[in-house]
This record gives C-alpha cells, sequence and structure tokens, in this order.
C-alpha cells in the first residue's frame, strides 16, 4: 500500500509540476501578447492620425511636400508594415517549441479477461523537445538581423521617396519659372505689337512689321497654354507622391538658384558609406553567416523527453513512465543545406562589392555632370543674362528712336528668352543630380564639408 502511494504521489508531483510549466508559460504568452497588443492600438492610432493628415493647398514650401509625403506615401506605408511583420517574427522565434499531451487506453474491448476496461492500461503522458546545437538563439539572432535590415529596407525606400518627391516639387517649380517666362515673353510681344501698330497708324513702319508681330504673339500665346497644360501635369505627379489623385495646393515656392560652392568629390565618397543600401550589407553578410550556423545546428539531433503515469486497473496500480527519444543522424546531417548557405554567403560579398562598385560610379557620373551644369548656371547667370538683357534694352531705345528695323528688335528679344530659358534648364539639371547625389549620401550638399581640402568654387573645377 505504502509502495503504490508512493507512486500515486510521483505521479501526482510530475503532473501537477508539467501542468504549473504549461500554465505560467501560457500566462507569460497572454501578458506578452497584451502588451504587443498595446503597441499595435498605438502604431494604428498613430497610423489613422498620420493617414488624416491635412493635404497641403494654397502656395506650398518644398518642407510641407516633404512631409505629406513621409506621412501619406503609399509605399512607405507598405515597408512600415514590413518593420511590424519583422517584429512578429522576432517574438515567435523567441517562443520554446510547444510541450505535448498523449493520452492512450491499451488492453481492453478483447474478449474473456480483456472484455471490457477491466485489464485496460491507461497513460497519460507529458512530452517536450529540447533543441540542441544552440537552435533557438540562432534563431532568435536571425529574426533580431531580419529585423535590423526591415528597418534599413524602410530607411532606404525612405531616401527614395524623400528624392522622387523632391523631383517632382522642383519639375513644378522649373514648370513655374517657364511658364512665368513664357508669359513674361507674350507680354513683350504684345506690347512690341501694340508699338509697331501705332507706328503703322503712323506711316513710320511697313504693315508687315505689324504681321510679323502678331504672329509672334499669337505663338507665345500658345506656347503658353502649353506649359500651362504641362505645369498641370507636374502638379499632378507631386501630389501622386502624398497618395493624392488631384492636386489641391495652387503653386510651390522655392528657391531656384544655385548655391555659391560645391563640396569636393572626395567628401561626397567619404559619405556614400553612410547610404542604407551599402550599410545593409554588412548586416547582410552576418544574416548569411547566422543562416550557414542554423543550417550546421541542424545536424545536432533534437531530444524529446517525456514524463506521466500509467494506470492498471487489472491491479488497480499506478506507475511512473519516463521516456527519451533522440534520433541518430546516420543518413542526413544537414551537409547540402549547409553548403546551400555557404554559397549564399559566398553570393551576398560578392553583390556588396558590385553595390559598391555601382553607386560609386553612379556618384562620379553624376558629380561631373553637376559640376558642368553647375558651371553653365553660373556663367549664365553672372555674365551672359546681364549682358543680353542690357543689350536688348538698348535695342527697345533704338528702335523707338527709328535707329534700329523691327528685325535687330525681334532678334535681340530672342536672344534674350533663349538665354533665359536655357539658364532655367541649366539650373533644372544641376538641382536635378544634386538630388540624385543627395539620396546617395544621404546628406545636403551643404551641410557635406570636407576637413582636408577647401570646398570648391566656380573656377576650381578639376576632371575628378
Amino acid at each position: 500500500m505504502i509502495h503504490s502511494l508512493n507512486y500515486r504521489s510521483f505521479s501526482f508531483l510530475v503532473i501537477t509540476a508539467l501542468a504549473l510549466i504549461i500554465t505560467n508559460r501560457a500566462y507569460a504568452f497572454q501578458n506578452e501578447s497584451v502588451k504587443t497588443g498595446e503597441a499595435t492600438r498605438v502604431i494604428n492610432h498613430l497610423a489613422k492620425n498620420s493617414s488624416s493628415h491635412k493635404e497641403p493647398t494654397g502656395r506650398i514650401t518644398r518642407q510641407e511636400v516633404l512631409t505629406a509625403a513621409l506621412l501619406n506615401n503609399p509605399r512607405l506605408q507598405n515597408f512600415d508594415k514590413n518593420i511590424r511583420i519583422s517584429e512578429a517574427r522576432l517574438l515567435h522565434a523567441k517562443r520554446l517549441p510547444n510541450p505535448e499531451l498523449d493520452f492512450e487506453i491499451e488492453e481492453f474491448g478483447g474478449r474473456d479477461e480483456l472484455s471490457g476496461f477491466n485489464s485496460a492500461e491507461t497513460t497519460l503522458m507529458f512530452e517536450q523537445l529540447l533543441e540542441f546545437g544552440g537552435k533557438r538563439k540562432k534563431r532568435v539572432k536571425l529574426a533580431q538581423l531580419d529585423q535590423k535590415l526591415s528597418k534599413l529596407n524602410y530607411e532606404t525606400v525612405k531616401i527614395s521617396v524623400i528624392k522622387d518627391t523632391s523631383t517632382a516639387f522642383l519639375k513644378v517649380l522649373a514648370a513655374q519659372e517657364r511658364l512665368k517666362l513664357m508669359k513674361k515673353n507674350h507680354d513683350l510681344a504684345k506690347n512690341a505689337y501694340d508699338a509697331i501698330f501705332k507706328k503703322v497708324q503712323a506711316g513710320e513702319t511697313s504693315p508687315l512689321d505689324l504681321s510679323k508681330a502678331k504672329i509672334l504673339m499669337e505663338k507665345e500665346k500658345i506656347s503658353s497654354s502649353h506649359l500651362s497644360r504641362e505645369l498641370d501635369a507636374v502638379k499632378n505627379e507631386l501630389a501622386a507622391t502624398w497618395g493624392s489623385n488631384e492636386p489641391l495646393f495652387d503653386a510651390v515656392e522655392g528657391s531656384f538658384s544655385i548655391p555659391k560652392s560645391l563640396p569636393t568629390i572626395d567628401a561626397l565618397e567619404r559619405q556614400i558609406k553612410n547610404n542604407p543600401t551599402i550599410a545593409r550589407w554588412p548586416i547582410e553578410i552576418n544574416h548569411r553567416e547566422m543562416q550557414i550556423d542554423i543550417a550546421k545546428s541542424k545536424a545536432i539531433p533534437n531530444m524529446k523527453i517525456g514524463a506521466g503515469v500509467r494506470r492498471f486497473n487489472e491491479n488497480n496500480n499506478n506507475a511512473a513512465i519516463l521516456n527519451i527519444s533522440l534520433p541518430f543522424p546516420i543518413f542526413n546531417r544537414n551537409k547540402g543545406g549547409i553548403l546551400e548557405a555557404g554559397h549564399e554567403l559566398e553570393k551576398a560579398h560578392l553583390k556588396q562589392h558590385a553595390v559598391h562598385v555601382r553607386l560609386s560610379k553612379t556618384l562620379k557620373s553624376s558629380y561631373k555632370r553637376m559640376l558642368a551644369a553647375f558651371e553653365e548656371a553660373w556663367s549664365l547667370e553672372k555674365i551672359l543674362v546681364p549682358e543680353t538683357q542690357h543689350a536688348y534694352d538698348n535695342y527697345q531705345i533704338a528702335y523707338t528712336e527709328g535707329k534700329v528695323g523691327y528685325l535687330e528688335l525681334l532678334d535681340a528679344q530672342r536672344t534674350l528668352f533663349d538665354i533665359l530659358g536655357q539658364k532655367i534648364e541649366a539650373v533644372v539639371t544641376y538641382n536635378m543630380y544634386a538630388l540624385k547625389i543627395e539620396a546617395l549620401t544621404g546628406l545636403p550638399l551643404s551641410k557635406v564639408t570636407d576637413a582636408s581640402s577647401p570646398i570648391q568654387k566656380k573656377g576650381e573645377y578639376n576632371d575628378q
């Protein structure tokens, strides 16, 4: 009787201990899930506030445009979800394998002494898988690296969104400048037409000059209408960066000019390492190395242990049961998985080098083109535009005094507006490449300094 009681006590203790472990783990998981749920509610609240962000209206600045894009751009919202997914995977990776409950009845339902349940043996057992080879630790580390990569991918997309939004903003600003210039050109053509009309009425010039002036005025009017439609198109492109189908703003405000100086190529090359596309690769390589470790750990078999109690109805007795299960890795030691992970690591090293070469090449090429546009815009703004404007003003005075003909005045006007249009295109080209370089370095050009050499100025260009 004492012996049977000891077995019963032992069985009760085993089952109670396992039940407490399961209950405790379930409570801990529920508690952590509650915390995760609270975090999710906060995230959803922020997302709701972001989506309700008031769309830019009126005259808007680049900062307002970037704010709207960063809050509501569909691409960013998609990659933000990827970060949440990586957080959920990390939470899952930390979990231990669930224990198993086995219930078994034997020796019943037969004939004679095995009929009914009089001779039945009932077994209740808890089993737990024990992972060897540091599988769980490595699995958690891999999930943490996944989370870091997701955040860097988000930063990469954010920089791309900033670049695309800034480019769209620049297109609208340039279209406004082109339309403003064309309207000014149309006004000058109309003024010239009015002046020639008075001369024709006074018999001081030929009616042919009036016909030419009218043709020019109508031509400029058509060009203005075309540029107005082009402005509407690029405004739609800009509004799309914050997920809007129709722009509600009237115009953009910004500086349409070039800086006084530029950083050197050496200073920019030192900053390119901050680009998320490059910064992610050391983490990516660690990720591949961890995959090798996980592949190797899979060659180490896991052990399953179990404990329970068995009831013998025949003699009204109980007995404790212990079970240990361990597979022998004779036929499969995961050599194929280890080899595959090793090749993936080699491929990652090659990709890292290729990405660095590609971005460095893009930086140098963009820098040369930016310098060319910078020099052209500088020369136009400081030299050609003032001289051409002065020449045109003199031709206007000379024409009113009858010293030059209409053809000479028309040629001076065309030259002036060609130069002004060329300046706009040079400034646009400079800013386009400047935005491309800023996306590569992750910094505005104004914040990139070179401690070893002075910032380049006009007249100091070298073929880098």
